[in-house]
């Protein structure tokens, strides 16, 4: 039994995100811990690689006017999430450990030329 505890605090498993909420700007995700990630813009749309296990959800946000569509999917190497619009986007990211738990903001804008 022991054993078990001691396993369990040298290796926690995989990050897990335990929520999403949609904002005006963008998106909130919160994380038991924080997540290792990767960030690419392709042609006018983000993705972002999290090193985390969660469902797939999708959604759509309204920036400037603009739709804006969301989707966090699984992968095999962890979470993708996407924003696609039809003009480039531009987005900023930060988090912080909070409330027993690591939070993300996604802050959706249109790319400057």
């Amino acid at each position: 039994m022991t054993g078990l505890l001691i396993g369990r605090l040298v290796d926690p498993g995989p990050v897990r995100l335990e929520a999403v909420q949609a904002l005006p700007e963008g998106l909130r995700l919160r994380f038991d811990r924080e997540p290792a990630l990767h960030q690419e813009y392709l042609d006018g749309a983000f993705g972002m690689l999290v090193q985390a296990e969660g469902r797939d959800q999708q959604g759509e946000l309204r920036i400037d006017g603009m739709p804006v569509r969301w989707r966090i999917q699984p992968s095999e190497r962890g979470l993708l999430v996407n924003f696609v619009a039809v003009r480039a986007l531009r987005v900023q990211w930060h988090g912080e450990e909070r409330d027993g738990g690591w939070w993300m903001v996604l802050e959706v804008s249109p790319a400057t030329p």
